[in-house]
């Protein structure tokens, strides 16, 4: 029954980032990933998908620590759940390679 509201909720996180409404978006993903977590476990792949959009929307924020945080954790989440070759790694290690140029971290972009 809330796996209806978990896809609510990440849907509304994401219509507030495209609003421009970043500390609504950043709520509203929190809540999408606390959910998350409830529903399948710390590894699960939905988890990583709502902390990678958390993280993505948290370093628009200029809160680029946390961020790289929750996209590590996400990295590895799918690494320990499918392996390090799968393709949905791709967009992930994309999101952190941003967030570690944001951040001013060039070397630690590249090998993402």
């Amino acid at each position: 029954a809330h796996e209806p509201l978990a896809m609510v909720l990440g849907n509304l996180a994401q219509a507030y980032f495209r609003a421009g409404r970043l500390d609504d978006a950043i709520q509203q993903a929190q809540r999408t990933c606390a959910l998350r977590v409830a529903l399948t476990g710390e590894d699960g792949m939905p988890v990583a998908r709502a902390r990678m959009d958390l993280a993505v929307m948290l370093a628009a924020g200029g809160r680029l620590d946390e961020a790289m945080a929750l996209v590590q954790r996400a990295i590895a989440s799918i690494e320990h759940r499918v392996g390090d070759e799968d393709a949905r790694l791709a967009i992930v290690l994309e999101n952190a390679a941003r967030i570690a140029l944001a951040a001013g971290a060039p070397a630690n972009a590249e090998p993402l």
